[in-house]
């Protein structure tokens, strides 16, 4: 939606790529001078994801255990794959009573709960995101550390700054709470 092409250039030489809004097109244009290629594009129309926020999952462990299925059993957060079980043990961890959940500080828990809630808006596709968000979404996941203890307890460290965690928590509280254009705030 929004864009428009009105002619492109390319080299005959070579494959020649459109950038449509991150969303990209490879034409491969015969050699020779003078040819020309008619090309079409169909909008498909990109798919509407309304967000929920962390509380809705934490209430709702239901839809969080759904989404995770569908995911394969787990979803992967830090570098652990995480099962329903233990994606709702973080995000029901609470600071003072964490659980089965130990984390480095109050930032890096809020930080990996939106995390773990945006991607269960995303059904798991980081793809489906904003630029912003995708990028949110990649350091957070190579800044956390989770990892399983014995007894299944699961820690969260960090190797972000706190100016970092907060940035990215921001970002990832914004899409969640549907203020991306295009990513509404679910109805209920």
């Amino acid at each position: 939606g929004g864009v428009i092409l009105e002619s492109i250039v390319c080299d005959p030489a070579s494959a020649c790529t459109i950038d449509l809004a991150a969303r990209k097109a490879t034409v491969v244009v015969p050699p020779g001078p003078g040819v020309s290629v008619e090309i079409s594009f169909t909008n498909t129309g990109v798919p509407q994801v309304c967000t929920l926020t962390k509380g809705f999952y934490r209430n709702h462990s239901q839809a969080t255990a759904e989404i995770i299925a569908d995911l394969g059993g787990t979803l992967s957060i830090g570098g652990e794959e995480l099962t329903a079980v233990q994606a709702l043990a973080i995000l029901n961890a609470t600071p003072g009573q964490p659980g089965d959940v130990r984390f480095a500080s109050n930032s890096t828990l809020n930080l990996t709960q939106q995390l773990i809630t945006t991607l269960l808006n995303l059904d798991g596709n980081a793809a489906l995101a904003p630029a912003q968000v995708q990028a949110a979404i990649a350091a957070a996941q190579t800044g956390l550390i989770v990892t399983e203890g014995p007894g299944g307890q699961l820690s969260i460290a960090t190797s972000l700054s706190q100016s970092q965690i907060g940035a990215l928590t921001q970002t990832l509280s914004s899409f969640n709470e549907g203020a991306f254009a295009g990513f509404a705030h679910c109805d209920s």
